[in-house]
């Protein structure tokens, strides 16, 4: 089966139905290891119950020994290639920090919290109450981990990361004809670089009339600053 099969297979597989919400929340553990199992595993979860938006945020309970913007960057281009593989159909958004409840889009009907959170279940609940609008009493599942601690260390966040630099200005460009995964990693990582002004290059008309796109059902996006 052809990369292309495989991938329209999987798409046509993930039909919603009436249980399904419509927005969700992971909350990730701050911990590094096994990060790539431990987002596959959170993101096979959330296709089961979701079929709208899901918003990722990493719980910060734990003092990491590591730059936080390595660990951002870690995060979401994890997060970000893995729901292209297993979840395509999802608009998956990895947040950089808290937001502001007034500018998020779609209210949470579900929220997945790694098994490493349930001690603060509490706090989950009024941290969700407080950042994002809510559909009523949003269903709460817990993502138990693969392999634990002790598992394969795929995907581990190492401590001797290069320091990611800032800059005041920085610049980046694409057609952005339709926005996908890899639109936002390289966006994201535009955020974590930047002082204080984005520029974005946008191909004009004729670039992009030129252009093939195989998948012509991706959903629309909208990006929040």
């Amino acid at each position: 089966m052809s990369q292309t099969e495989s991938k329209y297979r999987i798409i046509q597989s993930e039909v919603p139905n009436k249980d399904m919400a419509i927005g969700g929340l992971i909350l990730f553990s701050s911990a590094p290891m096994n990060l790539i199992s431990r987002v596959r595993q959170s993101l096979q979860i959330a296709r089961k119950h979701l079929f709208g938006v899901v918003y990722v945020y990493s719980w910060n309970h734990q003092n990491l020994q590591q730059d936080e913007r390595n660990h951002f960057s870690h995060l979401t281009s994890a997060f970000y290639s893995q729901a292209t593989l297993y979840c395509p159909n999802l608009d998956v958004r990895v947040l950089q920090q808290i937001p502001v409840k007034k500018d998020l889009s779609q209210s949470l009907g579900i929220i997945l919290v790694e098994k490493e959170l349930t001690s603060l279940s509490c706090k989950v609940e009024e941290f969700a109450k407080k950042n994002f609008p809510l559909t009523g009493d949003p269903q709460v599942i817990e993502i138990s981990s693969e392999g634990g601690s002790t598992g394969s260390s795929e995907g581990t966040i190492s401590n001797g990361d290069k320091e990611i630099k800032k800059y005041d200005v920085v610049a980046l460009g694409g057609t952005f004809d339709r926005m996908h995964n890899a639109h936002k990693i390289l966006l994201s990582e535009a955020i974590l670089r930047c002082n204080k002004e984005i520029i974005v290059g946008v191909t004009d008309d004729s670039m992009i009339k030129s252009k093939c796109d195989l998948y012509h059902e991706s959903p629309n996006f909208e990006i929040n600053f």
